[in-house]
């Protein structure tokens, strides 16, 4: 595929090396989704990116159970990494993304990095970690950690406006890069199955933002007694409900695609905090790319990714019934904004549409 178009014709002429350094391993979406689907585009620019994983697979997979990681596991991701960047002057340029050592200040991995320049790739509010919630008792060493890695990072893509505008406050080389798919694959199968009885609800995530479905229970319960609908989850578990069948599957990369093409209609509710409003919205643009229309809580980007042509931004929790209640009278509505959804992420939620992006930084940092 040609990542390219003819205007971008920008590229090396030697081969440029860049290590890309991931907090998590493949099975987190954020490390698919801001590092190695850029693998192959980059490629055409005469870029070649290695990825590296701090926390493996094996890790993420405890993350889903919620219980705690074998700590010697842990020592020795970190002896990993550390061997790794001691060879760190072999690469050109790296994108750090998220943290490069959790629990250790930025004066210490700025040493580690030594001289080579770096990308920060934020695709969360990931600044807050040691200022609020569960590692806050270490603000008093950490609070400020990210602030001066955004400050000493060569440049910053940031995943929405809500962390641009955090990130320049510190640094002004920055720009969004939102989070984006391969619309190659994540494409819509069987538009008739819209049209149906039965209306399938779905969410696909993680345990710790499923957390969010919660808030949302009793109005599924409600609609249960007067409209036939499913809720089908992806990647969590979900608690029994009355007058709603549960079907709660696991996350699987192999038959994403197929299990984003049996909801009639996403979901995103959010809680409005700081955390939320750094969120991108990948859900969202997953759903949209395969042409389903959405409902999302109004909070952050997803008032940026969602529009009146493509889906319903929900603020009062009764604001979710009633969007479910029209889309399940309106199936041809269905079908249009998800169509509408699917144009909307080729032309700014896109792989193609925003490689370029990244390489422009890049190209702008070595050149």
């Amino acid at each position: 595929m040609n990542y390219f178009d003819n205007e971008n014709n920008i590229e090396f002429d030697k081969k440029i090396k860049v290590l890309g350094l991931a907090l998590y391993g493949e099975r987190a979406a954020s490390a698919r989704v801001r590092l190695s689907q850029y693998i192959e585009p980059l490629l055409e620019k005469n870029i070649e990116m290695e990825v590296n994983h701090l926390l493996i697979d094996d890790y993420v997979k405890f993350l889903s159970t919620r219980r705690n990681f074998p700590f010697y596991k842990i020592l020795c991701s970190f002896f990993r990494r550390l061997k790794l960047l001691f060879q760190i002057k072999n690469y050109d340029l790296v994108i750090l993304h998220c943290e490069l050592l959790p629990f250790v200040p930025a004066w210490i991995e700025r040493l580690l990095l030594r001289k080579t320049k770096y990308i920060y790739d934020l695709d969360d509010a990931f600044y807050l970690k040691y200022q609020s919630g569960k590692y806050s008792y270490l603000k008093w060493f950490l609070g400020k950690k990210f602030d001066h890695t955004i400050k000493k990072a060569a440049f910053v893509n940031a995943g929405n406006q809500n962390i641009l505008d955090y990130v320049t406050k510190f640094n002004s080389n920055a720009q969004i890069l939102p989070s984006v798919v391969d619309t190659d694959i994540y494409k819509a199968h069987d538009e008739s199955n819209m049209i149906k009885d039965e209306l399938v609800i779905g969410w696909i995530g993680s345990p710790s933002t499923s957390d969010y479905l919660n808030n949302l229970i009793d109005e599924f319960e409600e609609l249960g007694k007067s409209i036939n609908i499913k809720l089908k989850i992806i990647g969590a578990k979900f608690p029994s409900l009355n007058n709603v069948k549960v079907e709660c599957f696991e996350w699987n990369i192999d038959k994403e695609i197929n299990d984003l093409n049996s909801f009639d209609i996403g979901i995103m509710p959010l809680t409005d905090d700081p955390w939320s409003r750094g969120k991108c919205g990948y859900k969202l643009i997953q759903y949209m790319s395969c042409k389903i229309p959405v409902i999302a809580s109004n909070v952050g980007v997803n008032s940026t990714i969602v529009d009146k042509e493509c889906g319903i931004l929900a603020i009062e929790n009764s604001d979710w019934s009633k969007a479910i209640k029209f889309l399940f009278n309106e199936p041809e509505t269905r079908i249009m904004m998800g169509q509408a959804a699917r144009k909307k992420i080729i032309e700014s939620y896109s792989l193609k549409a925003n490689i370029p992006k990244l390489c422009d930084s890049i190209i702008r940092i070595l050149k």
